[in-house]
């Protein structure tokens, strides 16, 4: 192949790149269902993709001439060789509704397969024809490539344009007439791929043909129209190294509670413990008496102490701040499968004495930077009490002053959870001596001095929030200020 003679271009190329990776074209003589991929593009298509721009395009109409120029001289030439990228086969089912099809009505749909190449992102088909285009037939060329907006079916949306001739061309897939005897080619497959026809009179007129009038004359090819063996050396894609996909572990999981006997909000404490009793126990029965870290707050050496990242069993007050309306299992660290499954399988409790159970369901399960879930997650500069703050240890008074008092241990675990920055910690009025200070089966003598607090910060932080002991169990828990 020649690069360039005057101003004759002797070596003519174009270029197809698929913007959205893949190609989806049927081979001439080929079912749809046969999954068959025509690879690499026919000239007949490539031509016929151009000659079909040319009349639809508008700001080619004063090309027209100059373009039925040169895609005489493409369409009269030798068949091209190309230049193939490594792809990979592909295919998805479709069950297409008949005439006949019902919803109420079983069957009634036909099966369509496609099927497709998938190609890297960048990657470029390459056609090479010998044929002599002066320049100005080679720049209508290039402003027809460039109004292509697909090749094949519609899905195969493509970028066309035309290429300088190499100085060295080394095909992936040349007609099999050039290369009969090479042992270089003796290995590659043959495949037919459709052309215009030689010595045809109107070769624009066959890139034409309407599918339409082929149907209606029970044509399996276009008139006018040859097949050329051709053959073909694919290359294979690279394998992709082994990736390690980070998995998002949700972490929180909000149930909704109904029925009548739905528990007071004052015993928060009393269905945080039930709640975690109810998914431990689930757990442990899928994995044969295992314990859930994450749900436990425990590990083989006993009690973390990992800054509180597993789980919180929280409740949410109704609309008249009365009764528990949901349910939250909160684990900063992430919620596993097994502790997912455990929730899934959560379906009612029982509180003690209680005539009936109330229901749980689980409601939604995400990330707390992901969730929309009102009373919790915020974000907002304000924050107060939704059940009390429980001390951790008793203020001290030392030269005058308390020291270590409750704004005092807020802020300190504020910090130690990395909240804030605070502006200001207030103390709440309120009736918080009501709600249960102690879990089930512990003394009320060890119940700790409760308080109901307002914060403040400098800027908005997003929850959940929830200080103080049994923080876990579902006191502390502070909501956003509406």
């Amino acid at each position: 192949m020649a690069g360039s003679q005057g101003d004759l271009n002797l070596v003519i190329g174009l270029g197809v790149s698929f913007e959205l990776g893949r190609y989806h074209a049927t081979a001439w003589g080929a079912h749809v269902n046969e999954a068959t991929v025509e690879w690499p593009p026919s000239p007949w298509r490539l031509l016929r993709a151009l000659h079909s721009a040319s009349f639809t395009d508008v700001r080619l109409a004063d090309d027209r001439e100059t373009l039925t120029r040169a895609l005489t001289a493409l369409a009269t030439a030798s068949p091209p060789s190309f230049e193939l990228p490594p792809v990979e086969s592909g295919h998805t089912r479709h069950f297409m509704p008949l005439p006949g099809y019902s919803p109420t009505k079983q069957g009634e749909t036909s099966l369509v397969v496609d099927a497709f190449h998938a190609l890297e992102p960048g990657a470029e088909v390459r056609a090479w024809w010998d044929a002599e285009l002066d320049g100005e037939a080679l720049a209508a060329l290039a402003r027809a490539a460039c109004s292509v907006g697909y090749l094949g079916r519609s899905e195969s949306v493509c970028s066309v344009r035309v290429l300088e001739a190499p100085a060295t061309l080394q095909p992936d897939a040349i007609p099999a007439a050039e290369v009969e005897g090479d042992d270089e080619w003796a290995s590659a497959e043959r495949i037919d791929l459709l052309a215009v026809a030689e010595d045809v009179e109107e070769p624009l007129a066959v890139l034409g043909t309407s599918v339409t009038e082929m149907r209606r004359e029970r044509m399996l090819a276009p008139s006018g129209t040859r097949t050329v063996a051709y053959a073909v050396r694919y290359q294979q894609p690279n394998p992709a190294p082994p990736r390690r996909v980070a998995v998002s572990r949700p972490t929180i999981a909000l149930l909704r509670v109904a029925g009548s006997a739905r528990p007071a909000l004052t015993d928060a404490v009393t269905v945080g413990h039930l709640l975690r009793s109810a998914l431990q126990q689930r757990y442990d029965v899928e994995r044969r008496g295992q314990r859930s870290p994450v749900l436990s707050g425990h590990d083989a050496n006993g009690p973390r102490s990992d800054q509180h990242a597993h789980a919180h069993f929280l409740s949410l007050p109704d609309a008249d701040r009365w009764r528990v309306d949901r349910l939250v299992v909160w684990a900063p660290e992430g919620l596993g499968p097994g502790e997912v499954a455990a929730v899934v399988r959560l379906s009612e409790l029982r509180m003690r004495d209680a005539p009936e159970p109330f229901r749980v369901a689980l409601a939604a399960l995400g990330r707390a930077d992901e969730l929309v879930v009102s009373g919790l997650l915020g974000p907002a500069t304000t924050w107060q009490s939704v059940t009390p703050l429980a001390l951790t240890r008793h203020p001290q008074r030392r030269r005058g002053r308390i020291v270590d008092g409750p704004e005092d241990q807020v802020r300190r675990e504020l910090e130690l959870r990395s909240i804030g920055p605070v502006e200001s910690v207030e103390l709440m009025r309120g009736d918080w001596m009501r709600f249960a200070r102690t879990r089930p089966g512990v003394s009320r003598r060890e119940a700790s001095r409760v308080v109901g607090v307002g914060l403040r910060f400098a800027e908005p932080v997003r929850g959940p929030i929830a200080l103080g002991g049994l923080s876990h169990f579902g006191l502390g828990l502070f909501e956003p200020e509406a």
